[in-house]
């Protein structure tokens, strides 16, 4: 699958700062599965700063 220039660059930024992210969405089901009809793309990005111990145990 061929990704957009932008979309590429952005994922390289990813791996370039190491961060911790998943593709969701459209992009990712078509990846995975069928391909589709999307025009965007969807990134979840972990903030480890708000994993403290006291967070955790709030929620």
């Amino acid at each position: 699958m061929k990704l957009h220039k932008d979309f590429a660059g952005f994922i390289l930024l990813f791996h370039k700062y190491k961060a911790d992210y998943l593709l969701v969405g459209g992009f990712a089901v078509s990846i995975h599965s069928q391909p589709g009809a999307t025009v965007d793309i969807d990134f979840f990005r972990l903030n480890r700063r708000l994993l403290t111990e006291e967070n955790l145990k709030e929620h």
